[in-house]
């Protein structure tokens, strides 16, 4: 009853539709709940579980999933030792927030991992090896992706620097922190991104890794997270824009301040200042590496000698 007067034919209809419209979205947020929680432990399966941790090198990682989208993306780092005992780093990133694109990360990181594993391959043909397969097996991806390894140099060179050899397809520049805090973004030519075109030539860059150096490899979500405070870095932040140029240079600033610390503590300081409170606007994937002199210990904070 309603006052007096009696429920309407049409009031019985509105409520039913109002049900049932009810009982839609409660239906649409348990399987997005269901459609985020499958995608995000499938990535989170595919991350290394450990990290190498050769001697005389440092790796650290990081991963922050977006806080305010209802699936999870194709972020993804990878790093392993391949049949000559080289360190390979690989970073990649798949468009997309679905489960279809956790399933392509995934089939993405093997590929790349199985085609550097014997050691033979540069990081360009690894990428190019790659190109082929998604070329050959029609896979249609849309994804950006960094391999890089780091190596000893020839037996005549003092055991302190290492070779760094990289290669990008469509990936932001790797960026390297100096001892003395000089920083360094390494703007080299990039090629296309993985499965565009497997016939055109990837370039390959080769650097020299300074000990006590440190190389961080990174997804394009921790260079375009809104409103970072002011104070963090001294640049504006908070603008309303994803500017990938503003990021590189609020990170590079923050990093010519920071290298004397840890290689732990300067990868939380980097998460922790460049996304935003409230959460990272997209996921972020950080990848970083630090070389010591083999002619001395191993320092106490780069931890033990770990190879998985």
């Amino acid at each position: 009853m309603r006052g007096s007067a009696p429920y309407t034919e049409r009031d019985r209809e509105l409520v039913s539709a109002l049900m049932t419209r009810a009982g839609l979205v409660v239906e649409a947020a348990r399987a997005s709940f269901l459609d985020r929680t499958v995608s995000e432990t499938m990535q989170r399966a595919l991350l290394p579980t450990l990290l190498p941790q050769p001697d005389h090198l440092q790796l650290a990682s990081r991963y922050q999933l977006a806080e305010n989208t209802q699936l999870v993306g194709g972020d993804w780092y990878d790093a392993y030792l391949d049949a000559t005992g080289t360190t390979s780093l690989v970073v990649g990133d798949v468009a997309g927030h679905d489960i279809a694109a956790a399933v392509t990360m995934g089939q993405l990181r093997t590929e790349l991992r199985m085609a550097g594993l014997d050691g033979t391959a540069g990081p360009a043909r690894v990428l190019t090896t790659v190109d082929v397969a998604c070329d050959t097996f029609g896979q249609h991806v849309f994804a950006t992706a960094l391999v890089a390894r780091v190596e000893r140099f020839p037996p005549d060179r003092p055991a302190r620097d290492r070779a760094l050899t990289w290669s990008s397809a469509g990936h932001p520049p790797p960026v390297l922190l100096h001892a003395d805090g000089t920083v360094a973004v390494l703007t080299d030519r990039v090629g296309l991104p993985l499965g565009v075109d497997p016939s055109r030539p990837r370039p390959e860059h080769r650097h020299v890794l300074p000990v006590n150096s440190t190389l961080l490899l990174y997804t394009d979500g921790l260079l375009e997270q809104l409103d970072v405070p002011v104070a963090a870095t001294g640049r504006p932040g908070g603008s309303g824009t994803r500017d990938l140029d503003t990021g590189l240079a609020r990170l590079t600033d923050l990093l010519a301040g920071s290298a004397g610390l840890d290689l732990e503590d300067l990868c939380d300081l980097v998460m922790t200042t460049l996304l935003p409170p409230a959460g990272a606007a997209d996921d972020v994937a950080l990848l970083a590496i630090r070389p010591y002199a083999e002619d001395q210990p191993r320092p106490p904070q780069a931890g033990p000698n770990v190879v998985p």
